[in-house]
């Protein structure tokens, strides 16, 4: 069907130009479609700026594929087009009404929606994105939607949107379902905010809703004060978190995606109150919500109205039981006594009792703070014991309850502490019947803390603690007191005001004018710049005027900035310590003590320092870096040249530099420099007038002639039963370790040098020198001690790997005191044991334990076959499951055998190993290569045997159908690509499904013939070359078809073989190519030849013989000898055929027709070892 495609130009009102884009299929009746574009090129980019404006674009498609559309909507816009999506179907949209660009750009990008992708500005380009990839472009990114600027209401953008009282993550959950399809939403980490991306004018409508129901709610948490005089602290307080507490809050739950469970949030501080009991002061203090605080309060009051004290503590001395006895019988009849062991914390509202054993005492020690619970005590007590205790004792018994002394703190704020302990003494005493006085407790006064200590009974306390109060306050009743906290600015401003407050506070209550005492408490919050104050509300408040009227005008902050200092004359990383310590002594000063400290940092690329701080700040520290940063007294260096005449000008130098550096008094100045000449005679020294003298003074000390050189002689020693390249680094050491920490010998140490081929060690040196090397080689190597026969022997293996098995000997035999020698020949699958015959016989013997058929059964192969995935990506997770399948099976040290190998080209898998195994990898794959269902639409079919360009007219013809008339319908589209042979098809999902499976059909040649393995033995060396051969060959042969399906050719070199697995036909084929390919009558058996050599050195001539080999070798289709030198030096083997070996034996016996000249070794004395290293490079070149 032909498609007319048309642009054309209307002009309107006589300028104004509309741009109409148009596609329809051609038809008689429908009229062509138009679509307007520019009248000239001239008037083209003045009218192209108006028309982003104007209302230039129509729509109308009638059946034209979104690509067509897209493009021309781009050429339209002057914008370029990127797209890798390719988006099927087509369009058909008319409207007579004309678009701006925005509005005919988010007309286009819904259209787009229902198919999954967008149309996006990017610069100055428009790009196609799928909707899953929005998140990842560079879409705008904005906070809140009250300023989106020039934002369209239908362009996508990321906003981050602000949840105050809501759970961010309910939240977005919620309103998912209100998302586009291109939107998506992420909740913060913190719990306090949304990630939106989608259109602005839907985000808009989310803020909305927001809005609407993340609503403030308004709590109001409150602390008070209560002063206890009646009820137990520790009781009312436990009470109170128990029943308003942390405990009765309700439980908060969120989802946590990590460990998928649900977690329990703590409880919201607003939901409970928090009691606390100061025990010195008996004052209770609430947190927590007004409500909750009111129901608190009056169940303070109903346990206020109670009379007695709160508690009491009592001394029983039991007559017929033990006391620990005692209490453990009342710990078990009566409740809520303390266990044994548990802590004062946890016991404060429990009754305690104390076992007292000393000096067989046998008393029990009751202390309760509920008053009713003393006296169930005791009741039981006189229940179990004799009914002598407490009330129930008579008059006359001595042994009788005791109350127990208490002791308690005052610090009186309004009154001296020695009135107050008078007062006190007055008021606690007594006249006994006879007149004298007799005080009832114990006072005492602290002049260094001001406080009074009063030890007696809890009445005496209780009497000291209202004639305190009274003296405190004025008044019986206990004034409710109210803690605030007064901001002062600073903390310095805080000490300086805290003690002038507190002075002229109880100046004025000494007036009168606040009443008789200074109750108020005054405390500094040394980590803060404010004042704790407790007190009643009215002295508060006077307290408040006295800090707002001595309180100074708090100085305005100094703004903080960027300051760069340079330094000229030396580096940061030197000077940042020093510049650093005076700066921090600096800021010590009152001055800066409220100013934070300022930062200083190295720029060590730049040289520089960058510092934020205060103007004061950064003034102070440019002066302490003018202080650091200055120019150093550098003295004048010269260079002079220093002959050297005994030693090397290197050793020389190495000595001088290490005492120059130690006799250095001046650390600032450059260290001398000193190099030696080319020639090693002359030492340049560069240095200070005062160094250069002193390295003069320490070069003419160390330049001193040695004593005339011993002469050197030359000397052989035979080596009987080591080996002399071994034996001679370990003689080596140890005579090194005798010279070590004396002076050098006479004529210099020793050399050593090993023959090997007469073994033995050639020494040159002194005379004493060469006796006592020569000692050390008969102490390691005796002159009579001869090496024991070796024996050789090859085992052959039948079931076991010589390669795995060679390392079991090595390690098994393998100790001082007995070596071997173990070599492996894959060809033949053997051992070539070589070593002391005792030794050979144990290997032999362990070679044939382990050599045994395994019991895990035998090895099979069996290749895969996969349809809808790639081998190379299966192959990784089918390993992964495979293995945690064989673990689950067989436990975690569970090691398989089994392997998998994936085939790309062929795109299968290859496994081999147990045949249990092998079907679990079957079922594994047949489970992975699933092809997933496809939508309706199109689908792509990968064929294996057939041509695409064949079967696409068969499969075409074969899925018609015919309408009543008897016209052939096509039920779909067949597509053939010749490149990757396959057969793109398009229709519904039925058709798509009876499409597959006559294409399976059609494409199923490798199905219906069975495959056979078999192993063809080649001739040839090079087997992967030849495999790689008949393969190209089979290809050849086979033209239009996928070799991959039909064969499968694996080469094993070190067998020889071939492992084909194809069909009979195909077999037969594959063996037809590889005897015609493997029949090489020119190339002989491999074998191993030895030459024997006798006027040349074979070491010296394999090298030359190898060039020449190699160079007529050049050509020639058969594979090259391989040459190796017998250790002897006598002999070369040749490994190669009979007529290799012939060519290297007539090229060895040419180099070894002419006799060679003697050779023989010669000791040229040249005196000291560093002339010898000096004439010897010199005497090699000038021979050469």
């Amino acid at each position: 069907m032909a498609i007319v495609n048309s642009l054309f130009l209307v002009w309107m009102l006589g300028s104004a130009t509309v741009l109409t884009l148009a596609a329809q299929p051609a038809s008689t009746s429908a009229p062509p479609a138009a679509v307007s574009a520019p009248a000239s090129q001239a008037a083209g980019a003045k009218e192209g700026v108006a028309a982003a404006a104007a209302q230039n674009i129509r729509f109308q498609f009638d059946g034209i594929p979104y690509s067509d559309v897209i493009e021309r909507f781009a050429l339209m816009a002057n914008k370029p087009l990127l797209s890798d999506t390719n988006i099927a179907g087509t369009l058909t949209y008319n409207d007579p009404i004309a678009y701006s660009y925005p509005e005919a750009l988010e007309t286009l990008n819904l259209i787009l929606s229902m198919k999954g992708v967008m149309l996006v500005e990017s610069g100055h380009y428009l790009r196609l994105v799928p909707f899953r990839e929005l998140p990842s472009m560079p879409l705008k990114i904005l906070r809140g939607v009250d300023h989106t600027g020039d934002v369209r209401p239908g362009e996508v953008v990321t906003v981050v949107l602000d949840v105050k009282n809501l759970d961010s993550k309910e939240i977005g959950d919620a309103i998912t379902s209100m998302l586009s399809s291109a939107g998506s939403v992420a909740s913060l980490s913190k719990g306090r905010g949304l990630i939106v991306t989608d259109r602005l004018a839907n985000i808009q409508r989310i803020k909305t809703l927001l809005s609407t129901i993340d609503t403030e709610a308004t709590i109001d948490r409150q602390m008070k004060t209560y002063t206890l005089l009646n009820a137990s602290g520790a009781i009312v307080s436990d009470l109170l978190n128990r029943t308003f507490g942390m405990a009765t809050a309700p439980k908060r739950t969120t989802y946590n995606p990590n460990t998928k469970v649900m977690e329990v949030l703590p409880p919201d501080p607003n939901d409970y109150i928090t009691a606390v009991y100061d025990d010195a002061s008996r004052t209770l203090v609430l947190f927590g919500p007004r409500e909750r605080i009111g129901l608190a309060e009056e169940l303070i009051n109903r346990f206020e109205q109670k009379d007695g004290p709160g508690g009491d503590v009592r001394i029983y001395y039991p007559q017929t039981v033990k006391a620990e006895d005692l209490a453990n019988m009342i710990r078990q009849a009566v409740p809520a006594i303390a266990a044994p062991g548990e802590t004062a914390a946890a016991a404060a509202t429990k009754a305690r009792l104390i076992v007292d054993n000393n000096n067989n005492q046998n008393r029990l020690i009751v202390a309760a703070p509920i008053p009713g619970q003393l006296e169930q005590i005791e009741q039981l007590i006189n229940r179990v014991d004799k009914p002598i205790h407490g009330q129930a004792a008579g008059p006359n018994v001595p042994l009788r309850s005791q109350t127990v002394q208490l002791t308690k703190v005052f610090r009186p704020r309004a009154s001296e502490a020695t009135n107050v302990a008078g007062i006190l003494t007055q008021a606690l005493t007594r006249r006994s019947s006879s007149g004298q006085p007799s005080t009832t407790a114990s006072i005492s006064w602290d002049p260094a803390s001001q406080s009074v200590v009063v030890s007696g009974s809890p009445g005496d306390i209780q009497i000291a603690t209202d004639i305190i109060t009274q003296l405190e306050t004025g008044t019986t009743q206990p004034t409710p007191m109210q803690t605030r906290f007064i901001e002062v600015g600073s903390a310095a401003e805080a000490r300086r005001i805290q003690p002038l407050v507190e002075q002229l506070y109880r100046n004025q209550v000494s007036d009168g004018t606040l009443g008789v005492s200074a109750h108020a408490k005054i405390l500094l919050d040394p980590d803060s710049s404010r004042l704790i104050v407790t007190a009643s509300d009215d002295h508060i408040a006077r307290i408040e005027t006295l800090v707002r009227q001595l309180r100074s005008d708090r100085v305005e902050s100094q703004a903080r900035r960027l300051e760069i200092i340079s330094l000229r004359h030396v580096r940061t990383e030197v000077a940042l310590p020093s510049i650093q310590g005076l700066v921090n002594e600096r800021m010590m000063d009152r001055k800066y003590q409220d100013v934070p400290k300022p930062s200083i940092l190295a720029d060590a690329a730049n040289n520089r320092l960058l510092i934020t701080a205060t103007d004061d700040q950064i003034r102070e520290i440019k002066l302490a870096a003018s202080v650091i940063d200055i120019a150093p007294d550098r003295p004048r260096r010269e260079m002079t040249v220093i002959p050297v005449h005994s030693k090397p000008a290197s050793e020389v130098i190495a000595t001088v530099n290490q005492l120059v550096a130690q006799l250095s008094d001046d650390p600032g100045q450059p260290a001398p420099s000193l190099m030696a000449d080319p020639t090693g005679r002359q030492i340049i020294v560069l240095a200070s007038e005062r160094d250069l003298e002193r390295v003069k003074t320490l070069i003419q000390q160390f330049d001193t002639t040695p004593a005339t050189a011993a002469p050197r002689q030359f000397r052989g020693v035979e080596v009987f039963a080591r080996s002399a390249p071994e034996l001679s680094s370990l003689v080596q050491q140890l005579y090194q370790e005798q010279l070590r920490g004396q002076p050098d010998p006479v004529g210099g140490p020793a050399t050593l040098l090993a023959e090997p081929k007469n073994n033995r060690i050639m020494v040159s040196g002194s005379e004493k020198e060469i006796a006592r090397v020569e000692a050390i080689i008969r102490q390691l190597d005796p002159e009579g001690r001869r090496p024991a026969k070796e024996e050789t022997r090859v085992v052959r293996l039948r079931s076991g790997s010589a390669s795995e098995l060679v390392g079991i000997i090595e390690k098994s035999l393998n100790n001082p005191g007995q070596q071997v020698r173990v070599m492996v020949d894959g060809r033949s699958n053997s051992l070539v044991i070589s070593g002391d015959p005792n030794v050979v016989e144990a290997a032999s013997q362990i070679v044939s334990q382990l050599d045994t058929q395994s019991g895990t059964g035998p090895r099979e192969l069996r290749i895969l076959e996969l349809k809808s995935t790639e081998a190379n990506a299966i192959s990784p997770m089918l390993n992964s499951l495979f293995a945690e399948l064989l673990k689950d099976q067989r436990g975690a040290d569970y090691v398989t055998q089994t392997k998998i190998v994936p085939d790309a080209t062929a795109n299968r898998i290859i496994v081999t190993g147990a045949r249990e195994e092998i079907g679990q990898v079957a079922d594994l794959v047949k489970q992975l290569d699933q092809a997933p269902e496809q939508a309706p639409g199109a689908r792509v079919f990968k064929l294996n045997m057939a041509e695409a360009t064949m079967l696409a007219p068969i499969v075409s013809n074969a899925m018609l159908r015919f309408d009543t008339r008897g016209m052939p319908i096509r039920r779909m589209t067949v597509t053939a690509d010749d490149k990757s042979n396959s057969l793109i098809v398009s229709g519904t999902r039925t058709d798509l499904s009876d499409v597959a499976s006559v294409i399976e059909k059609l494409d199923g040649e490798t199905d219906s013939k069975e495959r056979i393995l078999r192993i063809i033995d080649v001739k040839s060396e090079d087997v992967d070359g030849l495999a790689a051969l008949v393969l190209n060959v089979f290809a050849a042969q086979n033209p239009n078809r996928s070799t991959s399906h039909l064969l499968t050719l694996t080469p094993e070199p070190a067998g020889k073989r071939l492992i084909a697995m194809a069909s009979p036909g195909v077999l037969a084929q594959i063996e037809t190519v590889v005897a015609a390919l493997d029949a090489k009558p020119d190339q002989g058996v491999r074998e191993l030849h030895t030459l024997e050599l006798k006027n040349v050195n074979v070491s010296e001539a394999l090298p030359k013989i190898s060039q020449i080999y190699s160079e007529q070798s050049q050509g020639k289709t058969i594979k090259p000898a391989t040459l190796y030198p017998d250790a002897s030096g006598a002999r070369l083997m040749v490994y190669g055929t009979k007529e290799q070996a012939a060519s290297i034996r007539q090229i060895a016996e040419t180099l070894s027709a002419a006799p060679g000249v003697a050779r023989g070794s010669k000791v040229i004395d040249v005196g000291r070892l560093s002339e010898a290293q000096r004439i010897m490079p010199l005497a090699m070149q000038l021979y050469r």
